[in-house]
């Protein structure tokens, strides 16, 4: 889940967006828990692998990994540009 992100937060920062993402969190004393992190090009994220605490594995959200994967492909896929609109009576069609 840091891994992805991660990518998502680089994302953003390289498309000068921002967002609210909860992610599950376990607690020192191996409670589950969730943070929210505001995600900006100001804000700045370190991840760091800790030794594994207590009996309980980490949380992990596979559908906010996927999420965040989705986020993050969509922030960097260029878009087409969108065709200017025309009005109407300024088109015409010779049959």
């Amino acid at each position: 889940m840091a891994d992805a992100l991660v990518r998502y937060a680089a994302a953003l920062a390289q498309t000068n967006g921002h967002d609210v993402v909860e992610v599950p969190t376990r607690r020192l004393d191996g409670s589950s828990g969730h943070t929210t992190l505001f995600l900006s090009p100001t804000s700045q994220i370190a991840a760091e692998s800790l030794p594994h605490v207590g009996s309980a594995p980490d949380p992990v959200d596979e559908e906010l990994i996927d999420h965040l994967e989705k986020r993050t492909r969509m922030l960097l896929t260029p878009r087409s540009p969108q065709p200017e609109a025309v009005p109407a009576e300024t088109v015409h069609l010779d049959f």
